[in-house]
């Protein structure tokens, strides 16, 4: 129920800026690079996992706040899932904290995490058909699901990271399609994964941090639809 509630709660606030003037539905597709870090696997697997991998789907609800001649300031809210598919150890008992857990090494198929998106997007229009912004979005989990030895899922809420994210748009009347990447970005530290202890050797004081900078390359692509007035 509480689930249900949820949902149709943020169903309830995108649909009341969709039908709103001066407002874009987009979509936003990401690819990135494997973060390999955390726990060492043979040459032989790591070479069969690849270089890239990890996926990026979402939508966005933005809404023009501020508008002056060729500059524009947009905040929106969506929802996304990014897909990691790295073959690298997990915590089985992620979603109990602090309680018993059997000491079983079970390794990640997929692990994707849902998440509430916002957005603050400063945007400078540079010719007829062109922008550039630079979008800053945080991101809100609210459900991780692991498949791997075992089925693991936990709904729970916090930040899962802050990206910033520069986008160069092409624009054929109300249509958009933009091409970026990401800059920079702040992760929260992620319990889901085991780390090892040459990583442990090398990073000490890890698992105490609020926060990750490591930025693996994620492209990006984003395609747009404007309602109502500019």
């Amino acid at each position: 129920m509480n689930k249900m509630l949820f949902t149709l709660f943020i169903v309830f606030i995108i649909t009341s800026k969709i039908i709103s003037q001066k407002t874009e539905v987009e979509l936003l597709f990401g690819y990135q690079k494997h973060d390999k870090r955390f726990f060492g696997i043979s040459e032989e697997n790591a070479e069969k996992e690849g270089n890239w991998g990890t996926s990026y789907f979402g939508f966005n609800v933005n809404r023009n706040i501020l508008q002056s001649g060729k500059f524009r300031i947009k905040i929106g809210l969506g929802y996304a899932r990014e897909t990691n598919t790295y073959l690298t150890p997990y915590d089985h008992c992620f979603d109990r904290p602090n309680q018993p857990c059997s000491e079983v090494l079970t390794w990640i198929d997929k692990y994707s995490i849902d998440m509430i998106l916002a957005s603050f997007t400063p945007q400078l229009n540079l010719t007829k058909h062109f922008d550039l912004s630079m979008s800053m979005f945080p991101e809100l989990y609210f459900y991780k699901e692991v498949n791997g030895f075992v089925k693991v899922s936990d709904f729970n809420f916090g930040l899962y990271s802050l990206e910033f994210n520069p986008v160069l748009e092409y624009n054929i009347g109300s249509l958009n399609i933009g091409l970026g990447f990401r800059l920079f970005q702040f992760k929260t530290i992620d319990k889901v994964y085991l780390y090892g202890n040459n990583f442990i050797t090398k990073n000490p004081g890890y698992l105490e941090k609020k926060f990750d900078t490591h930025n693996p390359t994620k492209l990006i692509l984003t395609a747009g639809y404007k309602i109502g007035k500019k």
